[in-house]
């Protein structure tokens, strides 16, 4: 993805794929608001890659990523990611139906996070609420060895990791 100044047209930055999987599709689908850019990464039905499908959340002004926001249900959505839109209070994903290829007759859907003040770390699903959902997301994602889910940022999972998710989710969201 290439960010470029609207007025001037000068080139910003270039932001690729955290994890450099031609399979993922990042860029695919991108929304801008604010100081904010939301980025669809949906997966291709042939790739088992636990990282995607998911949306990410970017920073424009820090050119970091904020948030991720992965699908409620299963990894069989294939299609998360292949539509995205953004507000001051929500980020929208759309799954559409033709890369469904898990769930025959699926109409597609739109996944709506509320994005609030970005406090709550631990609501990994995005949905604003902490439950078992977001535990779960989190023993799934820590299984497959995905990154987003290591709470203190030392680049490993880790013990460390599940403990600080705990204090997280204990902690509650504002």
């Amino acid at each position: 993805v290439h960010v470029f100044d609207a007025l001037s047209h000068t080139h910003i930055a270039e932001i690729n794929s955290p994890w450099g999987a031609f399979t993922d599709r990042f860029g695919h689908a991108i929304t801008c608001h604010g100081d904010y850019m939301l980025v669809g990464m949906e997966r291709r039905a042939f790739s088992d890659n636990p990282r995607y499908p998911r949306a990410l959340l970017y920073d424009l002004q820090a050119l970091e990523i904020v948030k991720e926001f992965v699908p409620s249900r299963g990894s069989e959505l294939a299609g998360f990611g292949s539509g995205v839109a953004l507000s001051e209070e929500y980020a929208i994903v759309g799954m559409s139906p033709e890369r469904n290829v898990q769930s025959a007759g699926h109409t597609g859907a739109a996944f709506i996070y509320v994005l609030g003040d970005q406090a709550c770390l631990a609501d990994l699903n995005g949905d604003g609420e902490l439950n078992f959902f977001d535990v779960s997301a989190f023993i799934v994602a820590f299984a497959a060895g995905d990154l987003a889910v290591d709470f203190n940022s030392d680049g490993e999972l880790n013990f460390f990791d599940v403990s600080a998710f705990i204090v997280a989710y204990s902690g509650g969201c504002p």
